[in-house]
This record gives C-alpha cells, structure tokens and sequence, in this order.
C-alpha cells in the first residue's frame, strides 16, 4: 500500500488512503511558535532541522486535536493556534475502508 498523505504524530499509521473522513493538516510553518509546539507534541525533534518548505509538506491527522480546536463538527478546519494533544496515539479501526486485495 503507498501513496496518500501520512500523518507525522508519533506512532500514527494513518494515512489518507486508509480511513474515510480523515482530515490532514499541515503543520503551520507561518506561526513559528505553534509549529514549535507541533513539533513537540507529534514527538518529531529532527523536524527542527527541516526547512520551511520541507515542513509544509508534513501533516497531522485530525485524530489528534481535541473537538474545541475545529471550526466545525465535520473536523475539516482548524482553530488558529489549535494544538494537537500529546496523548495521540490512535487506531485506524474505525471507518477503515475495506481492501479487495
């Protein structure tokens, strides 16, 4: 299985072409002080070194932000200064689409 975007929190396997109605975010590279705390939460400290360009392609799953950090009930948008929290480790049972192979 490749391709999909992957979400960069610790020991998250989701990616986009594993689970239904999963949003992905991109790490806000234009805030340096929330990026920093992306960074700290995903568990990720090589980020760091990355360049702005190679961090805007790096992305956290929706699973986790809390519920108060999106804009709307379907968890496409984001709060400004939303954070994920730090207990993010999730599974990918849930809605997981069903494979042929």
């Amino acid at each position: 299985m490749g391709g999909g975007r992957r979400c960069s929190y610790k020991n998250c396997i989701n990616r986009s072409n594993n689970i239904d109605d999963l949003h992905f975010f991109h790490y806000p590279v234009q805030n340096k002080e929330v990026c920093k705390k992306w960074i700290e939460m995903a568990e990720k400290p090589h980020f760091n070194d990355l360049t702005e360009s190679q961090l805007r392609n790096k992305v956290i799953c929706d699973k986790h932000f809390e519920d108060k950090y999106f804009t709307n009930p379907l968890r496409k948008r984001l709060l400004k200064g939303a954070v994920p929290k730090l207990d993010g480790v999730v599974s990918n049972t849930a809605n997981t689409k069903s494979s042929m192979f």
